[in-house]
């Protein structure tokens, strides 16, 4: 009986929509505007995620110019340290500085510096003028409107300028100014005496425009440099003034589209930020948020970290092809809305149908499964009847085998005892006759006996499956009809279950009978393995081989029922991989779910002993 409340939800939603186009129009209305907004959204988010990695990678670039240039004035300030210990103040090291400051247009002076006692000040002074420095003096500078330079003010030491050198000839004004006289430049040279390393100032404004820091080295590290003890001591700095724009112009040179910013770590925990605009603003007619790239530049004694920043956005090519593609999602909408609503009232119409069709199909699956629920049952049955059977078969024979081995054994054991008694005491004659039917009671003792091995192996229940499969190839005199045979056996097949054990080799017996009967092989290879869970089974022959599609015999046919009734299965076919004549036969046989088991238990108390 049919379910009276199944289309029933769906038949009022359809009158409901029929009734009111617009709740209709609605929905379809916020789906077309749902569907258009993630169409726009997968245009914007990669444009602005692609940008972020061109920005990214011109990041890269400016970081790593600037990086360079840093990392060079340690090493022109090591170069110029060194041809001061070789070459002292002569013209070949005004050619060094010189050539530094053309290579290096961020470098906009160099200079070095003497460390001096109070006490040797007027020698000092009386020293450099004789060397040519005319009014050489120690000064200090202060501001007025211009800077003006002073005589320093006495301090128990000073560390005057002695050497200056830049593409500004007013450099040379700061020819003995005390750079102890400057605060923040007194903390960085005290610094980098006392550890023999590059230590730089914090960037302050230059009396020629512009701004820059002084990078110093000292010579010789002295740990425990006091500058206000005026002790005579022997300390050299050398110097360079680096120009804090023209590091940010490479960091443009490489990004120009982005602000460049170059922040200075304070001792006392502040920042100082240098910064220059973007020479080059992106085309962008829709910005969304800014593009950020932060990295430290605190090698060489310069600690700075560069920040770059530029704005990410879509260009006018951008939104054009948004806009079009807005258009044709509105295009395709209005199609959509005209459509939709008409495929959906015909959809009503139909959903009864497919209702009953629903439920039919369902009936019918259901009415299938039972039937393949029975029929499963039925091949089980079968299967277990078939094996019931192979086994009863196989008991009758092992008991006609005994009987025939031990009752007709005996008697005619007897009977041939007998005879030969008699052919002793009876005339010539007589004995021939005897002698012939002793003849003919051995021939039916080699029927007997062949007659027991065929209905039951005597060896498989004396040695065990692998020796009765040893002993039943032997029978079939190979070696001497000129066929090779390879027999390959595991020795765990002799656990096997007794059912398994005399169907494979029930199956061995047919499958190579088959191959010398009617295959004329050369070489045969035998093969039993025992997997995990499974027996295989592998007789390979280079013989003609059987017709395809041909009828198979009693015996085949035999054998395919013993396998199935142990849920195995046969297959004959051309050998795998191995081009030419022959043939494979391959033998399944599924081992039982307790011998397996069994066989893990016993595995497990090997190991574990």
């Amino acid at each position: 009986m049919n379910n009276p409340r199944g289309p029933a939800p769906a038949i009022s939603f359809g009158c409901y929509l029929k009734s009111r186009p617009g709740v209709w129009l609605g929905l379809a209305l916020a789906l077309w505007l749902v569907i258009t907004a993630l169409l726009l959204l997968a245009l914007v988010y990669p444009r602005l995620a692609e940008n972020r990695r061109v920005f990214a990678g011109q990041a890269a670039l400016a970081y790593n110019a600037v990086y360079e240039k840093i990392s060079i004035n340690e090493t022109v300030l090591e170069g110029f340290a060194a041809m001061l210990r070789l070459a002292g103040d002569s013209p070949v090291i005004r050619q060094y500085t010189a050539e530094m400051r053309r290579t290096y247009p961020h470098i906009y002076s160099v200079g070095f510096q003497q460390y001096v006692p109070a006490a040797r000040r007027a020698e000092f002074e009386q020293r450099q003028r004789e060397r040519g420095h005319a009014d050489f003096r120690i000064t200090d500078f202060s501001y007025e409107d211009e800077r003006q330079f002073v005589e320093a003010a006495p301090a128990a030491s000073y560390y005057p300028t002695l050497f200056g050198e830049s593409v500004n000839p007013d450099v040379k004004l700061v020819l003995g100014l005390d750079q102890f006289a400057v605060p923040f430049l007194r903390q960085a040279l005290i610094a980098s005496i006392r550890s023999g390393k590059a230590v730089a100032t914090r960037p302050f404004t230059l009396a020629e425009g512009g701004r820059g820091y002084v990078l110093y080295k000292a010579l010789e590290a002295i740990p425990d440099f006091d500058p206000d003890s005026g002790l005579d001591i022997d300390s050299n700095t050398v110097s360079i003034l680096i120009k804090t724009d023209e590091l940010l112009r490479f960091a443009g040179g490489a990004l120009p589209e982005a602000t460049a910013r170059l922040m200075y770590r304070d001792t006392e925990g502040g920042e100082i930020t240098e910064s220059m605009a973007a020479t080059r603003r992106p085309d962008y007619l829709l910005t969304f948020g800014k593009r950020v790239f932060q990295r430290q530049l605190d090698d060489f004694g310069q600690p700075f970290r560069l920040a770059l920043e530029a704005d990410n956005g879509l260009s006018g090519r951008d939104l054009a092809f948004a806009v079009a593609l807005f258009c044709l999602a509105g295009l395709i909408g209005r199609f959509y809305l005209q459509n939709t609503y008409q495929r959906y009232l015909s959809q009503l119409s139909r959903e009864q149908a497919l209702q009953a069709l629903a439920e039919e199909r369902a009936g019918l699956a259901r009415r299938v499964a039972e039937r393949t629920e029975a029929l499963g049952q039925k091949t089980m049955e079968i299967q277990r009847l078939a094996g019931k059977l192979a086994r009863q078969h196989e008991d009758h024979c092992r008991v006609i085998a005994r009987e025939l081995h031990d009752e007709f054994g005996q008697l005619l054991t007897a009977i041939g005892i007998n005879t030969r008694l008699l052919a002793n005491r009876i005339r010539t004659g007589a004995a021939g006759l005897s002698a012939e039917t002793q003849g003919l009671i051995d021939r039916l003792h080699g029927v007997m006996r062949s007659l027991i091995g065929r209905l039951r192996p005597a060896a498989l229940d004396t040695f065990g499956l692998k020796v009765a499969i040893e002993h039943c190839i032997d029978l079939f005199k190979l070696g001497q009809s000129g066929i090779e045979c390879r027999l390959t056996l595991d020795p765990a097949i002799d656990r096997l279950p007794d059912n398994y054990a005399i169907t494979i080799y029930r199956a061995i017996q047919e499958l190579v009978n088959n191959a010398v009967r009617h295959g004329r092989p050369r070489r045969i290879a035998v093969s039993v393995r025992l997997l995990t869970a499974e027996v295989v089974l592998n007789v390979t022959d280079d013989g003609r081989g059987m017709e395809a599609g041909g009828p198979r015999g009693y015996g085949l046919t035999g054998l395919s029922e013993r396998l199935t009734a142990l849920n195995g299965a046969l297959e004959i076919g051309p050998p795998a991989g191995r081009a030419g004549p022959g043939q494979a036969a391959i033998a399944r046989l599924p081992l039982p779910a307790d011998y397996i088991r069994q066989t893990g238990d016993e595995a497990a108390k090997d190991t574990a002993g």
